[in-house]
């Protein structure tokens, strides 16, 4: 899988010292702002991959050496830290989102409706799967049982694109991003009918708060525009069907033997953002020692445009 990495220039960033207010609302609605700014200071070819990314064809960008300040210690306890004290990344990420022409969105249940969701190893969460813990986080799509691209289905739709941002690093954590596109690749005609049949049951993920309830009978790919696109999630996908089981075996085969991933370690600064249902992401195991350095990643998700039915509130969806 290939993807483009480019750098940000350093600067001091003074014009985002500004301290008026921390909510999520104040940073959407600066968000084009800082966007302008940020644009006066980069080069053309980073301006130009920003600006077309989201329509483009490519599904995995990385930018480097992105600002991140002076840091408090990772926030290991609750898995969470006001935005007061990660300003200077949360603007830097809201603005590279406002060049993307991304909407910014997060979920009613999912991370208390908060817009950055902090991806640390939390000590509750010790030696247990997702953002919070440090097992092997095997592949999958983000909230899978959200509404895909080209399903009409009447719930809320799932994200388009998910961004990284790196605020401390563990060598040991490796995240890797496969494309869709090279999975299909080895399926048969046969194969990929199965999958576009809605024979599947997805548990809601485990980062909402309302005891994972289940989604019946959907399809694990759609189809649209002559682009498939996928709720695959190895953690929280089953078949109905004998066809299905054989199917999610045939995939898992396929990820294990077939595809070359995109494999990092993220470093801090890198800002790492991908096209959520055109890619399948995982991380490795990884053995925290919540000290205070911990990995820290902040999330956010985002979507070209938000149906308003959808919306509880500027950037919170129904779920």
């Amino acid at each position: 899988m290939n993807i483009r990495i480019l750098k940000l220039p350093h600067n001091e960033y003074k014009f985002w010292q500004e301290r008026i207010a921390s909510d999520d609302i104040y940073l959407l609605e600066n968000m084009h702002r800082w966007a302008e700014e940020l644009k006066a200071i980069i080069d053309k070819e980073l301006l130009q991959s920003l600006e077309g990314f989201a329509k483009g064809s490519e599904v995995c960008m990385l930018v480097k050496n992105c600002p991140i300040g002076n840091l408090p210690d990772t926030p290991v306890g609750s898995g969470y830290i006001d935005n007061d004290h990660v300003m200077l990344p949360a603007k830097t990420l809201f603005a590279l989102f406002g060049l993307m022409k991304i909407m910014p969105i997060s979920y009613i249940g999912e991370n208390q409706g908060r817009a950055i969701r902090h991806v640390v190893p939390k000590i509750s969460r010790s030696n247990q799967i997702g953002s919070h813990g440090n097992l092997e986080f095997n592949f999958h799509v983000d909230n899978p049982d959200s509404s895909i691209i080209g399903e009409e289905s009447g719930r809320t739709p799932c994200l388009e694109f998910l961004a990284l941002y790196c605020l401390r690093g563990d060598a040991e954590a490796v995240t890797e991003v496969v494309t869709l596109k090279d999975v299909i690749k080895f399926m048969t005609h046969e194969e990929i009918n199965i999958a576009l049949s809605p024979i599947f049951d997805i548990k809601r993920p485990e980062s909402f708060e309302d005891g994972s309830p289940v989604v019946k009978n959907v399809p694990l790919l759609t189809k649209f525009d002559n682009k498939y696109f996928s709720r695959f999630d190895f953690h929280n996908i089953q078949a109905t069907n004998k066809e299905g089981k054989n199917l999610l075996n045939t995939i898992n085969e396929i990820l294990i033997n077939n595809v070359e991933p995109l494999k990092i370690s993220l470093e801090p600064g890198d800002f790492l953002i991908f096209k959520n249902q055109e890619t399948m992401h995982k991380r490795s195991l990884f053995h925290p020692k919540y000290n205070g350095i911990d990995r820290w990643l902040m999330r956010l998700f985002g979507m070209n445009e938000v149906p308003t039915s959808y919306l509880y509130n500027q950037l919170v969806l129904k779920s």
